[in-house]
């Protein structure tokens, strides 16, 4: 969150904030044994990828894992049908963790004085932690991959898009492991740009943010690229790691749209009453706040007035953010809450379209998502 809300803090921080964000550090042998024998009753042999004792449904599971997140780590496994499996085990006492090192790193924060007092790192840092406590438990993420599953199932376009949800081996789930069917491919960010199906991919995606936050108001806020992996030879989108999910208001997602559609149709004034009625603006800020505020919200707008939408031409990410450092300077309440996970959401489909070189977006899904709003 940290790092895609970082235009207030200056370059150094900002790619520090980045560094951390993916960074994870495996667990010792004994400790996964401590954690798998929590859940099965069973543990790896020494130098060996079998469970002993056996654990029906799972054939081998390699101790070595092939990722290593900020929560958990991830191994492959195979099942007794010889499908291939991917068993997420959470590290041991992470939430607290998580939540001592934002506490530490608020207090150095405010100690050197680095980020401008309109960021309002305080608030940031407790959406944080409320974030990390959700991610932190995987009975949640369980039920919310479930939902996804259903979710993504329920739109047609997106089923033709070739989106995709692993299923979830629930018998073989507990408080502090999830197992789905593996996905075999590579993340987005590792499709080249200008791939053949990158407009494909990227009007997928611009369609999935769209569809959470205006339809279900139901969203997997982090937008990690690792979460999304292409499946070159089945032509399929595989989304994983459903931990940051997040349910939004209905009423208050139809006001916040108002104002995306007033910017995708260039009525400044109209972003600017809204803006005061929502929260954004307060009657304690300036006029300079004011104005850039509505520029932000002009920027963002800009993919929907017309046909598809150049991202890596417009580069609407880059441009909000020399607006957001006005608003570290002038800003004087913080913004509503759910902004947060909303903009994080926003700005992570944008950048990710914008690495594929793909064009999405456009006046099309906007009215589409009109009417999404009134049901």
């Amino acid at each position: 969150m940290l790092s895609l809300h970082s235009g207030g803090l200056g370059e150094e921080w900002s790619k520090a904030f980045g560094e951390m964000k993916n960074k994870g550090d495996c667990m010792s042998f004994e400790e996964l044994n401590t954690e798998l024998n929590l859940t099965y009753s069973s543990t790896l042999l020494p130098s060996s990828s079998t469970l002993s004792p056996p654990v029906p449904g799972i054939k081998t599971l390699e101790p070595k894992p092939i990722y290593a997140g900020s929560i958990g780590q991830v191994h492959v496994a195979k099942g007794e049908d010889g499908g291939f499996l991917a068993v997420k085990v959470r590290y041991p006492g992470i939430a607290d963790t998580v939540i001592s090192d934002l506490d530490n790193l608020n207090t150095l924060i405010n100690v050197v004085n680095v980020v401008p007092e309109g960021v309002f790192i305080d608030n940031i840092i407790e959406e944080g932690k409320a974030e990390v406590i959700k991610e932190c438990s995987y009975k949640i993420e369980l039920e919310n991959h479930k939902r996804y599953i259903e979710l993504i199932k329920s739109d047609d376009e997106l089923v033709k898009m070739g989106f995709y949800v692993p299923k979830i081996m629930e018998e073989l789930c507990g408080d502090n492991i999830i197992v789905s069917e593996w996905f075999h491919g590579v993340t987005i960010e590792e499709v080249q740009a200008g791939h053949k199906e990158s407009d494909r991919i990227c009007e997928g995606l611009m369609r999935l943010t769209f569809l959470e936050l205006f339809k279900w108001r139901f969203s997997q806020t982090d937008p990690n690229p690792g979460n999304f992996l292409w499946d070159e030879r089945e032509g399929k989108v595989g989304l994983i790691d459903f931990g940051g999910c997040r349910e939004y208001d209905k009423e208050w997602m139809k006001d916040y749209f108002s104002i995306v559609n007033a910017a995708s149709l260039g009525d400044a004034a109209t972003v600017e009453e809204r803006s005061f009625e929502l929260g954004f603006l307060s009657s304690k800020d300036s006029r300079k706040m004011i104005d850039a505020h509505v520029e932000g919200a002009m920027i963002l707008g800009e993919p929907f007035r017309g046909g598809k939408y150049d991202f890596k031409e417009g580069k609407v990410t880059q441009r909000i953010g020399e607006v957001a450092k006005v608003f570290a300077k002038e800003r004087k309440t913080p913004p509503p809450r759910n902004v947060y996970t909303i903009h994080r959401k926003m700005a992570g489909a944008f950048e990710t379209v914008a690495r594929l070189n793909g064009k999405a977006g456009g006046r099309e899904i906007l009215e589409e998502a009109q009417e999404w709003i009134h049901l």
